[in-house]
């Protein structure tokens, strides 16, 4: 791995989530448009800094949307996943297993 673009967190309203973050951290977060949408999700990021908050819209199907839930439901709000950017997906992806 080369090193870490952003670190993904879940929560339950994007909106309160996002004012907190951009109270904390005094930087905007955008919001996402209907692509993501499409896929369950609601989304705001702060890309300078690395954090992207993940909201699933309610009675979505899509797989994420239900992993986020899933997540939500079990563990509460907080740091669902990472992103990392790599020298070489093949390579990488090979050495470094996704843990449970």
């Amino acid at each position: 791995m080369k090193k870490l673009h952003r670190i993904v967190v879940a929560v339950r309203d994007i909106d309160e989530a996002a004012s907190r973050y951009e109270a904390l951290f005094g930087v905007p977060f955008s919001r996402s448009g209907p692509v993501i949408a499409t896929m369950g999700l609601r989304v705001a990021a702060a890309w300078e800094l690395g954090i992207e908050l993940l909201q699933p819209i309610a009675g979505s199907d899509g797989e994420l949307a239900r992993d986020v839930q899933k997540f939500l439901g079990e563990r509460g709000e907080g740091i669902c996943g990472a992103a990392c950017w790599v020298r070489d997906m093949k390579q990488d992806v090979g050495t470094h297993k996704p843990t449970t």
